[in-house]
């Protein structure tokens, strides 16, 4: 407001309105764009975190399956240890129900076929001895059973009794050969003789 003085001169009168409301600042535009840039890196910060969990899952649960893998493969320590079922089986010789005489002195007398009395005693399990000065063959096994016999006489001693032969013992080579029918009685018919084969074995 302006008003004339003395003089003729205008003078500004600056007028102050009192009680009026005061006017509103203008608001800036970047105020929304911070907003939206606040927004944008939220959302960026809850898909890395989201993408973190699922690779610490998709991790644990191949590291269960390694595991599994792991526990599940068979152990070749055990199963090369054999089995009782492929154990070879031991196999036990089965000894000769009977051997044969080896070297047995056979003759004939009269017919009547001969065998070496000592081979075939002998390999029956008797010890057989010889005595030059009264020419007599003396046996005897296990100290229950003894037999003596002179080469050209036909009785012998059995143990404690005498018995008559019905072939006569002869010596040969200086072996006693007797009948094979009187060897088989004192072997209690252990001794079993071939004759097509002149072979002779003893049962065991």
């Amino acid at each position: 407001m302006s008003f004339s003085g003395s003089g003729g001169s205008k003078e500004s009168i600056p007028v102050i309105m009192q009680g009026g409301p005061s006017p509103a600042p203008k608001k800036s535009g970047g105020g929304k764009w911070i907003g939206i840039i606040v927004l944008v890196v939220a959302v960026i910060a809850a898909v890395v975190v989201v993408n973190q969990r699922m690779n610490g899952t998709n991790k644990t649960a191949q590291g269960g399956e390694q595991a599994t893998t792991t526990t599940s493969q068979p152990s070749t320590t055990a199963s090369s240890t054999p089995t009782p079922s492929e154990t070879p089986a031991t196999t036990t010789a089965t000894p000769p129900s009977s051997v044969e005489i080896p070297g047995l002195p056979i003759t004939k007398v009269n017919g009547k076929t001969l065998i070496g009395m000592r081979a075939v005693l002998e390999a029956d399990g008797w010890l057989v001895d010889w005595s030059n000065a009264t020419g007599e063959a003396k046996c005897e096994k296990d100290g229950q059973q003894s037999v003596s016999l002179k080469p050209g006489v036909n009785t012998v001693q059995v143990g404690s009794s005498s018995k008559t032969l019905d072939v006569v013992p002869v010596m040969r080579n200086n072996r006693v050969l007797v009948s094979p029918v009187w060897l088989k009685e004192v072997t209690n018919n252990r001794l079993s003789f071939d004759s097509g084969a002149n072979k002779a074995t003893i049962g065991k």
